[in-house]
C-alpha cells in the first residue's frame, strides 16, 4: 500500500510537467519545474512523511487479514 500511494503521490503532482502539448512554452515548462520542486522540498520533512505514513496505516487498516503462508504441498513423485 505505501509503494501505491507514494507512486500516485509523485506521479500524480508531475502529470503537468509532462510537457505534451505542442501549445507549451519553454517558460511555462521551467515555471512548472520550479514549482515541482519547491513542492517536493516542502513535501521532505520529517512530520510530512509522518502524516502520510499514517494515512496510509488507516487507509490499509481492515482491507485485508493477517499474511499467511500458503499450504504445505509435496513435490510429485515423479519429479523426486
Amino acid at each position: 500500500m505505501f509503494g501505491f500511494k507514494l507512486g500516485y503521490l509523485l506521479f500524480g503532482d508531475t502529470e503537468q510537467l509532462s510537457l505534451q502539448g505542442k501549445d507549451t512554452t519553454l517558460q511555462e515548462a521551467i515555471t512548472t519545474a520550479n514549482l515541482d520542486k519547491n513542492h517536493y522540498r516542502r513535501r521532505r520533512t520529517e512530520t510530512e512523511f509522518n502524516k502520510f505514513y499514517e494515512s496510509c496505516i488507516s487507509f490499509s487498516e481492515g482491507t485485508s487479514g493477517e499474511p499467511v503462508l500458503p499450504r504445505y504441498r509435496r513435490a510429485p513423485g515423479r519429479l523426486i
